[in-house]
């Protein structure tokens, strides 16, 4: 399926990774979605990938940054003439080192995720056409891997265009929409709080990821990282029954979801309390 920006849509995570395994050798791939949706963990994920053969993940997060948090000043010996040197303070691509480590090991694999891109400031443009292209400073790096994420709508900050041509011709772009299946198999294989999975089983996958109910009040989005959050609260409150755990929804669940998703969630608990409670 291709969407409206172009891009191929995908809500298989198995397909997604075969297709990311597949393209990534040879091009940069850009992920875009709702925030929330998984992006960043299925990025984590490449690097179990054996076809791949990634040695590590560096994750640069690109809200807000400009061209000047990519340029540090370093000092390097420039030869003159071929007969004598002399040492020169120059700004080069460095970014806290990254992109210098990978040059300096060239025998290991990097996966480099630029994470919310389209967030980043527009001043970085000239750098990362170079980047997206595995060149650091002008130097092929092929032992660089490129992926990126970006959030898309009318409701997200894009300090880019995205459809400028040069962005597009240097990566293909994939939308993934996570299906109920991923999810419920990401929490399990996660280990996440059973009281939880058993309560979002029957949930559609817009109430489990809600992207369309927010307000400019207090109500959240409902996002795959809002069940993580609340999964971490529950297991340091040991919450081990349905009861507990629709009280502690009853009261705080505004902290994590929006009311559709809370509302269905809170309903959830207390059918399978009285299922319990029967049993």
């Amino acid at each position: 399926m291709i969407g409206k920006y172009g891009q191929i849509i995908i809500n298989d995570k198995k397909t997604l990774l075969k297709e990311i395994s597949t393209m990534l050798p040879y091009t940069t791939i850009h992920l875009i979605g709702p925030s929330g949706s998984g992006k960043t963990s299925l990025v984590e994920s490449l690097i179990n990938i054996k076809e791949l053969e990634i040695d590590e993940l560096k994750i640069v997060r690109l809200q807000g940054v400009s061209s000047e948090d990519f340029r540090l000043p370093v000092i390097k010996t420039i030869k003159k003439n071929f007969s004598f040197e002399e040492e020169r303070k120059v700004v080069e691509l460095i970014n806290m080192g990254i992109f210098q480590e990978i040059l300096d090991n060239p025998d290991k694999k990097y996966l480099v995720f630029f994470d919310e891109l389209l967030r980043a400031e527009a001043s970085i443009t000239p750098l990362l056409f170079g980047l997206l292209e595995r060149r650091i400073n002008g130097i092929k790096a092929p032992n660089m891997l490129v992926m990126c994420s970006s959030n898309y709508g009318d409701e997200y900050i894009s300090n880019f265009d995205f459809s400028d041509s040069a962005l597009r011709r240097r990566q293909i772009f994939i939308e993934y929409k996570p299906s109920k299946d991923d999810i419920l198999d990401f929490m399990k294989e996660n280990r996440y709080n059973d009281i939880l999975i058993s309560a979002i089983s029957d949930m559609k996958i817009e109430e489990i990821i809600s992207h369309g109910d927010t307000s400019l009040e207090l109500e959240q989005d409902t996002q795959l990282g809002s069940w993580s959050l609340l999964n971490d609260r529950w297991k340091k409150l040991k919450i081990e029954t349905f009861k507990a755990g629709r009280l502690d929804i009853s009261k705080y669940g505004e902290y994590f979801f929006s009311s559709k998703t809370k509302k269905k969630f809170l309903n959830n608990l207390t059918l399978l309390e009285q299922l319990d409670d029967i049993d």
